[in-house]
């Protein structure tokens, strides 16, 4: 049970907050509430993860089998059971698909397979040793995705020809079908005289998963919830949907969620959000979201999440956003009187999910605004008690001027700086002293 100080209203707290059984973590109680959400999703969602395939999209990010092979290692490690291990086309990517076949990591592989050229590209996964086949592009609406089948292929052409279209697809299902290979189609946009025959061709021809895009990242959580629905009215429950979404408009994890409470069993995703333009959903914060705020497992260990994506960020040589939510440096960095609830009430105060959960540990930042902010009750002062040091008002001016001192053109101190700064003080010998006295 949460510890909660006894200068707090414990009834109060826990009628507007949920705690988990481990006080990982503690939302809001209305989150679940049905007048707030009467669609309560708990299935378990399958992850799906893109890294391999989406980076190669991204400016200045080729690097080895070797290094992309330990990302994998520590994928699974973290509870991934499925990844997109690269492109049918590219002889280096299916040589990777293959090594993490060969290193029995236990990961499903899926080969991103080109439409406009599906048999070569089903032929090499094959060759590779890959479980699944993905083949998103069947309706794709640029005819220059068509490849060597031609711009009647582009749903966009003035020769679009949607019987030729279908007749491939069902060609490539039987294909990858035919050597045991799992298969996702995608698309079926929402044209009327298109949608539903695409989806009953992709269901009678036996795939097992359709894929629904928002490849340019401007749909609205409300057109993904609506479009998965009527994708599920039309094809049942024996497909599987999955959902694919990009971040242009910084709604790639909201439309994901989103596809999730609408219906949807697989979620792609991708370390750091790591793509070109804006990125995707990023694996670490539809992963907490889906298992804190909405509760749907997702077999993910969250406490490798910091770690794993640090890792990554060393492989692309893309460095993380010091705010990004959950593993960047300062997601769990505080300053000025936030700190004196920190230090005196509980992390709940301030936080949805204890640092450790994801593989974080929390940073004070001792700022110019924590300095003098309440005099002897405010942060600087508490702390210092904290450390077992009684103190007067002049002290305590003492220590704001060399902590000034300390922070200089940083603008900040750290916890450690604020340490050494308090301790030159008063000496350590008082503070042993003093921390009996405060029960430390």
């Amino acid at each position: 049970m949460v510890h909660i100080p006894s200068t707090l209203n414990a009834d109060r707290i826990l009628t507007e907050l949920k705690f988990e059984k481990n006080d990982r973590w503690a939302v809001p109680v209305l989150n679940r509430s049905p007048a707030v959400d009467p669609v309560v999703t708990t299935q378990k969602v399958i992850l799906k993860d893109d890294t391999f395939r989406e980076s190669t999209n991204m400016p200045g990010a080729s690097p080895s089998n070797e290094r992309k092979l330990e990302l994998a290692r520590r994928l699974a490690a973290a509870g991934v059971k499925e990844i997109v291990g690269g492109h049918a086309g590219m002889k280096e990517q299916c040589d990777f698909m293959r090594m993490v076949k060969e290193a029995d990591l236990g990961l499903m592989v899926h080969s991103y397979v080109d439409f406009g050229d599906w048999k070569r590209g089903i032929q090499n996964s094959i060759d590779a040793g890959v479980d699944a086949i993905w083949m998103p592009g069947a309706l794709n609406p640029s005819p220059v995705f068509a490849g060597k089948l031609g711009p009647q292929f582009g749903y966009w052409s003035k020769d679009f020809d949607l019987d030729a279209v279908l007749d491939n697809v069902r060609a490539a299902v039987d294909f990858a079908k035919g050597h045991g290979k799992l298969i996702t189609v995608a698309r079926a946009p929402m044209v009327p005289e298109i949608f539903e025959k695409a989806l009953e061709a992709y269901v009678k021809s036996g795939a097992d998963r359709i894929c629904i895009f928002d490849d340019r990242g401007n749909c609205t959580p409300q057109t993904i919830g609506y479009v998965v629905k009527k994708h599920r009215e039309v094809v049942g429950n024996n497909v599987q949907l999955e959902i694919h979404c990009h971040n242009d408009f910084g709604l790639g994890l909201a439309n994901t969620i989103e596809a999730v409470r609408a219906g949807a069993d697989v979620v792609d995703c991708v370390i750091n959000g790591y793509s070109h333009r804006s990125g995707n959903c990023a694996l670490e914060q539809i992963s907490t979201a889906l298992e804190v705020l909405y509760e749907v497992p997702t077999g993910i260990d969250l406490s490798r999440l910091t770690e794993l994506c640090q890792f990554a960020a060393e492989v692309y040589g893309q460095p993380i956003y010091p705010q990004a939510p959950h593993v960047g440096a300062w997601a769990y960095s505080y300053g000025g009187v936030h700190i004196s609830a920190l230090l005196k009430e509980g992390w709940f105060v301030w936080e949805g999910m204890q640092a450790e959960t994801i593989g974080q540990h929390r940073h004070i930042a001792w700022t110019p605004t924590s300095l003098e902010r309440h005099g002897m009750a405010g942060p600087v002062a508490l702390k210092i008690r904290h450390m077992g040091y009684d103190f007067d008002e002049a002290q305590l001016q003492q220590a704001f001027d060399r902590l000034r001192q300390v922070m200089g053109s940083k603008k900040f101190a750290t916890d450690e700086e604020f340490e050494t700064v308090v301790h030159g003080m008063f000496g350590k010998a008082q503070a042993s002293m003093g921390s009996a006295a405060v029960g430390r």
